[in-house]
């Protein structure tokens, strides 16, 4: 019994050090590290934009102000208007969206990119929306365990959703969350033609009484805020608050996720596909054109212009404690040495590394490519957290001295027994 604690809690130490930057309920970022990301981890910079989880945060104004509502229309003849999230310095007037992957551009498309074994692409957009309609002109990926989705989420987790799984390609799936509350109910299936072979232009109409999805110009469904009281809390469940746009390809079948994920995915993914092991060497998703239209928000300020920002006044997250501030905030860039150094190639050389058809070609010199970048000066932000390399270094040491230690007491506790 003794030996059964020790090993134990040797275990539990290994864990507490591993998890420590984690965040979620019952564990909220602590002030140095006061931002609860999208992922559930704390950190600043990059972490405290976007659909930052304030309730999870240090405090609700940990996160960033979210830049007001604009009405935009993108085409994507080159990437332009998309910045790595690790170089992104909170002015939205810069860049339309932030990636925390790779775009690659062709014949004013963008393609979301997926490499084998890699966890897919996503973009956000760098202004919030508080009610209005969003479009996007796409057309998804395809295969087991693949996902393609086009969602708006709001840092209390509010959610309005297509989803495309890869293998139901004739079907999008439609969805809403309230604060993040799981019901299988709110889920929808509706009928389309191929979606990896076909352009659809995609709609969310957010109205703050009724929510309406459509597929090329046809409703197809439509969510009443009245027919989502609930009598336990006394209140709406119905997406009220202002939410980043998120167009996405990741691998929802991969081993790392839950069972119920991947089966909801279609099953496990197989990273052996054609397209992952031999030209072109990565799945995608393309992205034809993305319009955004603002409606007028609640508890709208007489001087409202670009420069303001939505707030969160209170943890409880609802519609009522939104909030207007004068100017969103503008991040500094960090020391050079602290940039993300994964990445996605620009434009140029996109184009002069493939070969035929850029939607089936091949790129070339890809490992010259990558170690030239790996090796270029890097950006980031004031406060940022490591990277993505750094901060896998630091785990792997963590719990190699973690292990070590628990190791250690694990021999004193049989010497002592025995």
């Amino acid at each position: 019994m003794r030996l059964l604690y020790v090993v134990a809690s040797a275990v539990l130490f290994c864990s507490v050090a591993i998890a420590q930057t984690k965040c979620g309920p019952w564990n909220p970022c602590p002030k140095d590290k006061p931002c609860c990301s999208l992922y559930g981890e704390c950190g600043t910079g990059a972490y405290c934009l976007g659909a930052c989880d304030f309730k999870h945060s240090y405090n609700e104004s940990s996160c960033a102000p979210l830049p007001v509502c604009k009405d935009q229309h993108y085409t994507f003849e080159d990437t332009s208007s998309i910045v790595q999230q690790d170089e992104y310095d909170g002015d939205p007037d810069k860049y339309g969206w932030t990636t925390n992957g790779k775009v690659l551009s062709h014949k004013g498309k963008a393609l979301l990119i997926m490499e084998k074994e890699s966890f897919g692409t996503v973009i956000t957009s760098t202004r919030a929306i508080w009610y209005g309609k969003v479009s996007a002109k796409l057309k998804t990926s395809h295969g087991p365990g693949v996902v393609s989705a086009f969602i708006l989420m709001s840092g209390s987790k509010d959610e309005i959703d297509y989803e495309f799984v890869g293998s139901d390609l004739d079907h999008a799936q439609t969805n809403y969350y309230y604060q993040g509350v799981l019901n299988h109910t709110n889920s929808e299936k509706i009928g389309v033609s191929n979606t990896y072979d076909n352009y659809h232009t995609y709609e969310i109409d957010w109205q703050p009484e009724a929510i309406h999805w459509s597929i090329d110009g046809t409703a197809v469904r439509t969510l009443k805020r009245e027919d989502t009281y609930n009598e336990t809390t006394k209140s709406y469940h119905f997406p009220q608050t202002p939410s980043s746009i998120y167009l996405s390809l990741w691998p929802g079948g991969s081993s790392k996720n839950g069972e119920g994920t991947v089966q909801w995915a279609g099953g496990p993914i197989d990273w052996s596909m054609k397209e992952l092991v031999e030209k072109p060497g990565y799945l995608w998703a393309a992205i034809d054109s993305i319009s955004i239209k603002c409606y007028d928000s609640p508890k709208i300020p007489d001087d409202l212009d670009a420069d303001n920002a939505y707030i969160f006044t209170s943890k409880s997250g609802t519609e009522k404690d939104v909030d207007y501030v004068q100017t969103h905030r503008k991040i500094e860039p960090a020391p050079k040495s602290q940039k993300n150094s994964t990445n996605a190639p620009d434009d140029k050389e996109f184009k002069a590394n493939l070969e035929g058809d850029p939607f089936h070609g091949a790129k070339k010199k890809e490992k010259e490519k990558e170690r030239d970048r790996s090796n270029e000066n890097k950006k980031g932000f004031k406060n940022n957290e490591k990277s993505k390399q750094t901060v896998e270094k630091s785990m792997a040491t963590t719990y190699q001295q973690s292990s070590l230690l628990a190791l250690n007491i694990l021999v004193i506790a049989l010497l002592l027994i025995y």
